[in-house]
């Protein structure tokens, strides 16, 4: 079997389309993937997809649903335990186990510097994926805390791929997508201060990252603040990485002209030291007051 979720709801039998059914045959199908080797009793099921606008006659509608699915999978995929239901999946029959194996995989290897193995087993997670994580049950309760935690997992493996492809010199080709994603994903601290700047820079486009980069300051939880100390702190360590990249010169305050620190003026015929003496009787004359 193979059942998939990064997308729509699918389910193949070797080479054979599944037929799902109707919303909430699909629904109960989808409930049991995602708990997988679980057993639910038939009470959760109903909880899960009515909450409490289940209709007297729920548990018979799940009754025909679980009939019509044992109908399309192969026998003994659907188990009844105690009144209780349980879906067997074998490992790897899920897409969704298979992308976070190969992200692991490409994460340890991005970890371990070898960066063309990482690149390789980040690109071939995040092309299991054919859309947003069971689409179709996207307004649905019982799919809400799954469907966030994929999404983050989906961006959070596009951003090792690109820090792998950076790597390995890649920056031309990367400089459109990263701009795309920061526009997308704004409040991504390392896409839009680490890798975008990174990438642009030694692409030899330094110019055409800042537009992208105020975009996302804009857009940042501090709204219009400075980056965060960590973020500018792997700028300033990538600076210092790339060739050809150099720090910008110390301002110098001139020895005389204009900026220099200049001593004050006393007026004539008075002295400085005095004047800044405790005690000093030395006296201002007096305004001429008459009229």
């Amino acid at each position: 079997m193979d059942y998939r979720i990064l997308g729509p709801l699918e389910a193949f039998d070797g080479d054979r389309a599944i037929s799902l059914g109707g919303a909430r045959q699909r629904a109960v199908l989808a409930l049991l993937v995602l708990h997988g080797n679980e057993t639910l009793t038939s009470d959760v099921i109903v909880d899960e997809l009515w909450g409490e606008e289940a209709p007297p006659t729920a548990v018979k509608v799940l009754q025909n649903c679980v009939s019509a699915l044992r109908k399309e999978l192969p026998p003994e995929t659907i188990r009844t335990v105690a009144g209780a239901y349980s879906l067997t999946i074998e490992p790897e029959e899920l897409d969704r186990d298979r992308f976070e194996r190969l992200l692991a995989e490409g994460r340890a290897a991005l970890a371990a510097g070898d960066h063309a193995d990482a690149a390789e087993q980040l690109r071939a997670s995040l092309a299991l994926w054919r859309g947003a994580p069971l689409s179709d049950f996207a307004y649905e309760a019982f799919a809400n805390e799954e469907v966030a935690r994929l999404d983050e997992l989906h961006v959070a493996a596009q951003e090792d791929l690109i820090e792998a492809d950076l790597a390995l010199g890649r920056h031309d080709e990367l400089v459109p997508e990263l701009e795309s994603l920061v526009t997308r994903y704004p409040l991504r601290e390392r896409l839009r201060w680490q890798l975008i700047w990174l990438s642009t820079a030694r692409a030899g486009r330094p110019k055409r990252s800042r537009p992208t980069a105020r975009r996302g300051a804009r857009c940042s939880p501090s709204w219009g603040s400075s980056p965060a100390p960590r973020c500018t702190s792997s700028s300033a360590r990538s600076s210092r990485r790339i060739p050809g990249s150099r720090r910008p010169a110390a301002r110098r305050r001139p020895a005389g002209g204009r900026g220099a620190r200049r001593r004050p003026r006393w007026p004539a015929g008075t002295s400085s030291s005095r004047c800044s003496e405790p005690g000093s009787t030395t006296r201002w004359p007096a305004a001429d007051v008459s009229s």
